[in-house]
């Protein structure tokens, strides 16, 4: 069975000193983790009291059997999955492996935790899952999974989600949105015609959909095209698409969409905190909108995984080439863009504006706003990147870096690096540029920018690293030589040389993860290796 959540880098790494001398010594904590095999198969029920004043809370587990074959240098970190859950004291992990251990951890939400800091978390506790379903509190013998007798199953393979074959299926989700498969809408029956009780879905029911064709919407749309699944307008008029979408490495090819005053646009316009999207391959889209704009998701409160978008995206505030706006809920991990990103304010490369969870992802694609905010990676950060980057150049009118054109006070970036060149355009005001963030008033850690940095005009305030600002910076450099400059507002200016001559965790680089980046040779900059993320394609 399928984890219904998705690994983030940043969040197990918070754990790993406190966990790396095993599971079975569990940490001190203010209160305890009960758990216990739920009524479904694969699922199992935890309940904890309230730590200490925590609001928002994060589960988390492992297969034992996992952690026992990859204890080496952490590799069983690839392994734990988590769900934030927010402000409830229990929960039900479901989708699960029947018969095998896991370890289960609650804590207080990362997003909660002041940068640097360790969450609160309840001991590890371990559960043998039962082998099969529950028995009924009825005493009648378990339910199976029933075989449809009349009518198409569209869960053939009875793993919860309904199969997706033709784009009017695909457009029919919108009348789903909690994925199990009951709607009354005629334009859902139409595009799953003749359908068996319950979709054909397990006697759990089905809990969202997944590809199993490539689509393609060719050069057949309307005016507007696509209309976004899910959607949160300024209205306060909401329906969020909260379920899972498995794409199973299929691709959807020339998604158009042309919706300039409309707010939350991509394939899915608002994905909700339940919502869980992977492995959706975007080609060659064509997505313009005003705000929250972004080829996958316009606005994205859930779970986004091993996803990328090729094309163009264009829009007013908040876009970018997979995501337009990430809230606090939001988290993103082993995705990436490709696409030509442009507009107004606040342009990213994979996201405009982050609030939430980015790791082990990146972009390539161009980014360019013609006011403030561009960022290779990230428009405006408030939340936390970790093992990170950008190739593609960022240009801005204000706020314009490498990787990130503003972060925050509240913002955090660690592990990660631009290449990609930096522009500051426009006659009035100042303008903040940097090799890696245009203005920082967050925390930047372990990172580093070699791009080329150039401003059109006056009054800019310029730096290899950081434009501007009075954010801390630890461990992080700036090619002094392929950037032109030779100051920063953050970070140490260093010579080629410098920054490609230790071939591991030495020198310069004595604090970085090793299990994070690969080195290479003494004439080759560091690269990220963390969550398979490709070494030898960062080294072209």
């Amino acid at each position: 069975m399928r984890l219904t959540v998705l690994f983030s880098a940043l969040f197990v790494a918070v754990f790993a000193t406190a966990i790396s001398g095993g599971f079975a010594h569990a940490q001190t904590a203010p209160v305890s983790l009960t758990a216990a095999n739920g009524s479904e198969a694969g699922s199992v029920a935890l309940s904890w009291d309230a730590f200490p004043g925590v609001t928002n809370y994060t589960v988390g587990w492992l297969a034992v059997e996992d952690y026992e074959a990859n204890r080496e240098d952490q590799e069983w970190l690839k392994y734990f999955a988590y769900s934030n859950v927010g402000a409830t004291q229990s929960w039900t992990v479901r989708r699960l492996t029947p018969g095998i251990d896991y370890w289960l951890i609650a804590c207080e939400s990362l997003n909660d935790v002041a940068p640097g800091a360790t969450p609160q978390c309840t001991g590890w506790e371990r559960l043998t899952l039962a082998a099969g379903p529950a028995c009924p509190a009825t005493g009648e013998p378990a339910t199976t999974t029933p075989t449809p007798t009349d009518g198409t199953d569209y869960d053939s393979d009875n793993d919860g989600l309904i199969e997706v074959a033709t784009i009017d299926q695909l457009d029919a989700i919108r009348y789903d949105l909690d994925g199990d498969g009951a709607s009354e809408d005629d334009a859902y029956a139409a595009a799953f015609p003749n359908a068996a009780d319950g979709m054909g879905c397990p006697s759990d029911g089905c809990i969202g959909y997944e590809l199993v064709a490539d689509l393609d919407f060719g050069s057949s749309v309307s005016a507007q095209g696509w209309e976004p699944i899910g959607y949160y307008n300024s209205d306060d008029d909401y329906a969020g698409f909260n379920a899972v979408f498995e794409g199973n490495d299929h691709t959807i090819s020339n998604l158009y969409i042309s919706r300039n005053d409309t707010y939350n646009v991509g394939l899915f316009g608002w994905a909700g905190a339940e919502s869980v999207i992977r492995q959706v391959r975007l080609l060659n889209v064509s997505v313009i909108g005003q705000n929250h704009v972004g080829g996958l998701v316009g606005w994205n409160d859930g779970s986004i995984g091993d996803s990328y978008v090729t094309g163009n995206v264009v829009g007013d505030l908040d876009f970018g080439g997979l995501v337009g706006r990430q809230g606090e809920a939001g988290s993103i991990t082993r995705s990436y863009a490709t696409a030509s990103v442009s507009g107004r304010q606040s342009s990213g490369g994979l996201v405009g504006r982050n609030d939430g969870q980015i790791s082990a992802s990146y972009a390539t694609g161009n980014s360019a706003a013609s006011g403030p905010n561009a960022g290779g990676l990230v428009a405006y950060n408030t939340g936390t990147i970790a093992a990170s980057y950008a190739t593609g150049s960022a240009t801005s009118g204000d706020d314009v870096g490498g990787l990130v054109g503003e972060n925050t006070a509240s913002g955090t970036i660690t592990a990660s690096y631009a290449t990609g060149n930096v522009t500051a355009v426009g006659t009035s005001g100042y303008r903040d540029y940097g090799g890696l963030v245009g203005h920082n008033q967050g925390t930047i850690a372990d990172s580093y920018a070699t791009g080329h940095l150039m401003i059109r005009g006056s009054n800019g305030r310029s730096g290899g690293f950081v434009g501007y600002g009075s954010g801390a910076v630890n461990h992080s450099y700036w090619d002094t030589e392929t950037s032109g400059l030779s100051s920063s507002a953050g970070g140490l200016g260093k010579t080629t040389v410098e920054l490609q001559e230790p071939t591991g965790a030495t020198g310069i680089y004595a604090t970085w993860n090793p299990s994070w980046w690969d080195f290479g040779t003494s004439s080759q900059y560091p690269v990220l290796k963390v969550e398979g993320l490709d070494v030898a394609a960062q080294r072209p």
